[in-house]
């Protein structure tokens, strides 16, 4: 839950209210899955029992949680997570790099078990799972004797995801990152959430504890130039076919180049574009 359409929803309680009103025509015996974690959860939850009296789940990372992460380790291109599910035990591979990916796939899970699937078989199929568009691609591209990975999230592109971002970028494992290069616009949609307050300093730390090597930005990204870290090479480029270029030139052996932009800033050309330059790429997730 995080702020976004604020223009919409006014602030972050009408935005918990128009999110928990989905439940108002649910049946009194239906279940709602919701997440345990984050500052806004128990807010949440309150807000939706007062819609509807039906039974709620929770998921994520808290104790407590009923279906709950217990350990998370790295594996190639994902993490092997072991979760309680309603008080069963399963282990299995997230094929997926994002810090929240774990705590999704136990809301994943706990949903499959209300709906009285096997926990075991359903486990095991997770390490097949996809991302959709919207929550980021991971691509490994061939060119000539090079081999590079490309972290595409320019589908939706808000502040969230910005921060989640720059949580992978810090947490890459070293065999995956010779360089870690980044192509930015501005964090969120400025039009859209006008007026909201961000916490910029929290993604300043963040883009810091990255460790990105080197930054292009692009459309509106000078009105958040604030948060850049001193040192990091940085170059702005405004039209898409030129970054495309300067990517093409810069772009070695073992580079991990992530994309991040609001959707109007249609950054997903230049994977397209990268994609067909390419010698080869394989979709990881």
């Amino acid at each position: 839950m995080s702020a976004e359409h604020m223009r919409r929803h006014r602030s972050l309680s009408g935005l918990i209210r128009h999110k928990a009103a989905v439940v108002s025509h649910m049946r009194s015996q239906g279940t709602v899955l919701l997440p345990a974690d984050g500052p806004h959860a128990s807010r949440l939850q309150q807000e939706v029992q007062r819609h509807n009296p039906g039974r709620i789940l929770s998921f994520g990372l808290m104790e407590g949680a009923d279906a709950r992460v217990i350990h998370v380790t790295g594996v190639e291109n994902g993490q092997r997570v072991k979760a309680r599910i309603l008080g069963e035990t399963t282990d299995y591979v997230v094929p997926m790099l994002e810090v929240h990916a774990p705590a999704m796939s136990a809301g994943v899970l706990l949903a499959a078990k209300v709906l009285g699937y096997s926990l075991k078989d359903c486990s095991e199929l997770y390490s097949s799972a996809r991302n959709y568009q919207t929550s980021g691609k991971l691509y490994r591209i061939r060119k000539h004797s090079m081999t590079f990975h490309l972290y595409d999230q320019t589908h939706r592109g808000y502040f969230e995801g910005f921060l989640s971002t720059c949580q992978l970028a810090a947490q890459l494992p070293p065999d995956m990152t010779r360089r870690k290069i980044a192509v930015l616009t501005e964090l969120y949609n400025l039009d859209d959430n006008v007026g909201h307050r961000y916490d910029l300093n929290r993604a300043a730390r963040l883009l810091k504890k990255a460790g990105l090597d080197r930054i292009y930005t692009t459309h509106r990204f000078a009105e958040h130039a604030g948060i850049l870290p001193d040192g990091v090479t940085w170059v702005a480029i405004e039209k898409l076919d030129q970054l495309t270029a300067t990517l093409r030139h810069t772009l070695q052996d073992g580079d991990f180049l992530l994309l991040h932009g609001v959707w109007k800033a249609n950054l997903s050309t230049i994977t397209e574009q990268l994609l067909q330059w390419s010698e080869g790429y394989e979709c990881l997730y």
